[in-house]
């Protein structure tokens, strides 16, 4: 359900050779050489269309010709000996890493009719396409109306290409965070907080920056939310995603309490308390981007994986909001934190003090949730 129409000319099946898979044979782990083949057959597979699928068995000998059809020759591999992988790529216009979800459900919906587990078109039977295509049109026109006036303010589509003004420079970093600190997070995020970790990780960031500008009485979240979690709007075609501004008023940061300003980023996220930014109001957020990995959950034995992404090559970044962060979460404890952007204003060794205090805040989460976000100096 990712286009209407045309399918056959936006979305391409990639099928890897013999001598693709054995490139990598008995280098890293087998989630890293899938990902290493999915790349290689990105690059060949040109020119670019918005929707790709790889599909990737790994294995470590085979008889067959190294030009021969990976996938053909890995059916006759025992199965023991093979590992099977989807690579899914969608253009960055229509969705973002938070919003696989949907993704994940038609594919493994597909994978249920083809393997006789469930019935051809026995889940969205009900929805004709041009339904879909009439709910995509009027999602589309909710973002041309003003706000306030906007009747429906959540229930557009808003895309950064429509903020695409503001530019500043910037410095990036790739933040190490030790597994031990992760795993402090997700255990105060259950015990402590009551939440989960995504607004853990919110908390955090929040009460970061806010011991690093305690001036602050307002904080501005630009995140990137789901979009089809609406009766009736998982039928939808196109967009998996939406950005959406989320402010919190936190008044002043010396006496608001850590559980506080997790249960207003709770409170702000289970009630959709955001809209779409006006001109230039993203200037002054902090974009955020959580990536979480759904390796639990999904039917068939399924599973999301992920690899850890390399540090930038070069630090002189910019960006069009004050903070660009990017979390991708590798392992239920490990996750890539990746400063992309910071106002150059503030100096290119900010993001260390930015570092200390968000440990430092991680920390505190834990063992003082009930002291102040700033404390006392």
């Amino acid at each position: 359900r990712v286009l209407p129409a045309g399918a056959q000319e936006a979305a391409v099946v990639l099928v890897p050779t013999v001598a693709e898979v054995l490139e990598y044979a008995g280098q890293g782990t087998d989630d890293e050489r899938a990902f290493w083949v999915g790349s290689a057959l990105l690059a060949r597979g040109k020119p670019r269309h918005v929707f790709h699928v790889c599909v990737i068995p790994v294995f470590q000998t085979s008889g067959e010709a190294p030009d021969s059809d990976a996938v053909q020759a890995a059916l006759v591999v025992p199965p023991g000996e093979v590992r099977w992988y989807v690579y899914a790529v969608l253009d960055h216009g229509y969705c973002d890493g938070p919003t696989g979800a949907p993704l994940f459900a038609d594919l493994l919906r597909l994978y249920a009719e083809e393997s006789g587990e469930a019935e051809p078109n026995g889940v969205r039977k009900e929805h004709h396409p041009a339904e879909a295509l009439a709910m995509l049109e009027r999602r589309l026109q909710q973002s041309l109306k003003p706000l306030p006036e906007a009747e429906h303010p959540n229930d557009d589509i808003f895309h950064d290409g429509l903020v695409g003004f503001g530019w500043r420079r910037g410095y990036q970093r790739h933040i190490r965070l030790d597994v031990s600190l992760a795993r402090l997070l997700r255990v105060s995020a259950r015990e402590i907080l009551g939440c989960s970790v995504d607004v853990a990780w919110l908390t955090a960031i929040a009460g970061a920056f806010l011991r690093l500008f305690p001036a602050l009485r307002r904080l501005d979240l630009y995140l990137i939310v789901t979009c089809r979690d609406g009766p009736g709007q998982e039928a939808m075609v196109g967009y998996f995603s939406s950005r959406k501004l989320m402010p919190l008023e936190v008044g002043d940061p010396n006496r608001l309490t850590l559980l506080g300003l997790a249960d207003l980023v709770s409170a702000a996220r289970r009630q959709r308390s955001w809209r779409r930014p006006r001109p230039f109001e993203k200037g002054g957020a902090i974009e955020v981007n959580i990536v979480s990995q759904a390796a639990d959950g999904l039917p068939g034995g399924f599973q999301e994986v992920r690899c850890s992404r390399n540090a930038p090559r070069a630090w002189d970044r910019g960006g069009t909001s004050n903070m660009q962060l990017r979390l991708d979460q590798t392992a239920r404890d490990g996750w890539d934190f990746r400063l992309h952007s910071h106002d150059a204003a503030w100096g290119p060794n900010w993001s260390t003090y930015f570092a200390q205090a968000l440990g430092s805040v991680i920390v505190d989460m834990a063992l003082r949730a009930t002291d102040a976000v700033v404390p006392p100096a």
